[in-house]
């Protein structure tokens, strides 16, 4: 079997981690984690900065592709394309690798990654995050199941194996790969994500300029429609004396909505991210078409107890008794948050959340599993 240093791995995603979003932070992480254990890894991805993307490389080993992001500019949808003529150096860096390893098959950059991979007959490792995205629109409400029906199924029949984060996910698309699929769970920083020491809350919302007292309700992703920010909005209104913090940036922007009790962050560094979990007693998030948002792993980790849809428990089970459910869509969210504040203690069980979630979600077992895939498939090479 040969060492993980000869193994050379080209890692493709259709953002970079500057965008701040959950899939480009989780291949970030992949890719320390092999680096780790002594892979070789190159990172492909686009190259776009608009008023919603701001995706571009920013170490020694990524490659960037100057991208057309106009279609998530317009509809939230990420699409970012590419010129014809930088197919040379896609192939190039393909060439180059021993395995390519893809998150999600159907975006231009990651379709023209795969079939250079075919081509040039290297391994291909799809990790698959999501399966749909049910929005409102003719176009856009279909476009994820279409993407998937002519590239996705396709993509996942002839890859050497596909990479499951989430059991949802895994249990609409699995069929599609013929026997090669796996679960590998993300994991964790549990000593960057854990509850706030007793008493200490009071200060870190005092430090980060939010109020002191009542119950705090927390949102962290993109402002669109698929996260649920239309429930969010109603649910700010009909309940003035919870304070609702968004941190984020989108189209759909809650500093626009002229809201007394909703205060609005930008993005911001993991490290600074989790003083806000700290600081709050509910995460919420009644996302349709997620897998297992990272975000929820950071909540549970920090003692924060996530009121989510469905889809997000479906993808981890064993979240059911440390989480609210808000129904299909989030559909229940106005019930179930009222349910939540008639409760007494809002911080319950917060040590015994994070001890769950902490040993449920391990990068060491991640990158292990990793690691071992991409060392088989060179191998049978």
């Amino acid at each position: 079997m040969p060492n993980a240093v000869e193994i050379r791995v080209l890692v493709v995603t259709h953002y970079f981690a500057t965008n701040g979003y959950g899939i480009e932070i989780l291949a970030s992480r992949y890719n320390q984690l092999l680096r780790a254990r002594g892979f070789h890894v190159r990172w492909l991805g686009s190259i776009a900065r608009n008023r919603v993307t701001r995706s571009e490389p920013s170490g020694e080993h990524e490659v960037g592709v100057p991208c057309w992001d106009g279609i998530r500019q317009a509809t939230d949808l990420s699409w970012p394309m590419f010129g014809p003529w930088w197919l040379p150096r896609i192939a190039k860096e393909v060439r180059a690798a021993d395995v390519v390893h893809l998150h999600e098959a159907f975006y231009p950059l990651t379709q023209a990654a795969f079939w250079f991979a075919r081509l040039f007959r290297r391994p291909i490792v799809i990790t698959q995050h999501i399966s749909d995205m049910p929005i409102s629109g003719a176009l856009r409400g279909h476009a994820v199941r279409v993407a998937n029906f002519l590239m996705t199924q396709p993509a996942h029949a002839l890859a050497d194996r596909v990479v499951y984060n989430n059991r949802r996910t895994q249990a609409h698309l699995a069929r599609f790969s013929r026997g090669k699929d796996a679960f590998v769970a993300s994991g964790c920083d549990a000593d960057l994500f854990h509850p706030a020491a007793p008493g200490q809350v009071g200060a870190i919302r005092r430090d980060l300029g939010l109020p002191v007292d009542g119950v705090l309700a927390l949102f962290v992703g993109r402002f669109i429609e698929k996260k649920g920010l239309h429930r969010l909005r109603e649910l700010a209104l009909a309940h003035p004396a919870v304070h609702f913090v968004f941190v984020g940036q989108g189209l759909l922007d809650p500093s626009t909505w002229n809201v007394a009790n909703v205060v609005v962050r930008e993005p911001m560094s993991q490290a600074h991210l989790a003083r806000y979990y700290r600081a709050s007693d509910l995460l919420l998030l009644p996302a349709v078409g997620e897998g297992l948002p990272l975000v929820v792993q950071e909540a549970m980790c920090s003692g924060v107890a996530p009121l989510v849809s469905r889809e997000i428990i479906e993808a981890c089970p064993e979240l059911a008794p440390f989480v609210y459910d808000a129904g299909p869509g989030g559909q229940r969210l106005g019930v179930v948050f009222a349910a939540f504040l008639a409760r007494a203690g809002p911080r319950e069980r917060a040590h015994e959340r994070a001890a769950f979630a902490q040993g449920l979600w391990s990068w060491e077992r991640c990158g292990d599993a990793y690691a071992d895939i991409f060392r088989s498939l060179v191998t049978s090479k």
